[in-house]
Parts: C-alpha cells; structure tokens; sequence
C-alpha cells in the first residue's frame, strides 16, 4: 500500500515543477460513516487526515490530486452472535474497523478572485482501497478490495497572512465495488492551504 501512496505524491511533486500556480492543501479529515458502511460499523471518526494539491489553468479552473486516510473503530463490549449454519451461538466482545484510503484526481472550480475569500466547487475521480475487519472471540472475519471512487466536494479558502490559508470543506466520498460491498463516507475536512503567491 506505500508503494500507492508513494507513485501518487511522486507524479504530483512532477505536476509542481511544471506548474506556475499551485495550492497545497493540508487537512484533517472527521469522517461519518454512511448508508451501506453505516451498517457495518455506524461510529463518527476523526481519524483521518488528506493532502490536496491543486494548479491552475486559468483564474479559475484547476486541476491536481488527493491522497488521504482514514479510519473507523468500534468496540462492542457483549455481543451475541450466531455463526453460519445456526449451530453456533457466542457472546462476548467484538471489535470493527474500516480503513480507507482514497487516490483521486480532482477537478475544481473557484468563485471569486485573488486575496479575497475563494469558496469552490470540486469533484475527485479515481480509485480507494478499503479494507473491512471484524474480530470476535472464535472467529475474524477480514475483507479488503479496490474500489472506484467518486467524491464530490465544496470548500472555501479564506487569505490569513502571505502565502498561508484557512481551508474548510465538505466531501462525500463513494467508493463502488461489483460485488456490491461498497463504502459511502461523509466528511468534513479543516487545515491550511498553501499557495505559490498570495491567494
């Protein structure tokens, strides 16, 4: 899984170099779970943390990336269960987690202009790793996929001082499996941008 996360920040120091105008985007991500992940593990997280990068094609339009993490965890101090067949019933704890990790490209939109405040629009197009653990006390059950992903966003980045920026935004991540198992999170996202001139 490095080796992913290592390529996405390579081919995204190499967009840096080529473009003039760049915003670097640093967040920490609280993320809800939603719909078909809510009913696996139904917990509000702020384990998560994303970096975005973004260049500009014109006073308005840019295109870049984002590589995040997060994570879900939920305990059950006594559960009963009972195991496949019916012929097996236990209580006890049990533990739940749901880690993802989203590499998307992003396309955005910005209102407004220069050292005033930038609300935007966006929408992130790639891919998601998740993976799914359950532990009991007889048993584990462990599931992990690549998803396709889709994440439509709307922030705002607010000038503080020079090149630095309070950032703020909204995604609804969608990862989508053929097997039907997929991942549907909610976040809201806070930190600083940094930009290559004064926002």
């Amino acid at each position: 899984m490095k080796k992913y996360i290592v390529i996405a920040l390579i081919i995204a120091a190499s967009f840096t170099v080529m473009a003039q105008t760049n915003v670097w985007k640093v967040n920490w991500d609280m993320n809800a779970p939603a719909r078909q992940s809510s009913d696996f593990i139904n917990k509000f997280s702020v384990r998560g943390v994303s970096i975005d990068a973004s260049w500009f094609l014109n006073d308005n339009f840019a295109l870049g990336g984002t590589v995040g993490w997060g994570l879900f965890y939920e305990k059950t101090d006594k559960i009963t269960e009972v195991l496949e067949g019916g012929n097996i019933t236990f209580t006890g704890p049990q533990q739940k987690y749901l880690n993802f990790i989203p590499l998307l490209f992003n396309g955005e939109y910005y209102f407004g202009s220069s050292d005033h405040i930038r609300p935007y629009l966006g929408v992130g197009l790639g891919a998601a790793w998740v993976e799914n653990v359950k532990n009991a006390v007889l048993y584990q059950i462990y599931d992990k996929n690549w998803m396709f992903a889709l994440a439509p966003e709307v922030g705002v980045i607010i000038p503080l001082v020079n090149n630095l920026n309070f950032h703020v935004k909204a995604k609804c991540l969608q990862g989508l499996w053929s097997d039907g198992d997929n991942l549907q999170t909610f976040t809201i996202s806070v930190g600083f941008a940094f930009t290559s001139y004064k926002f």
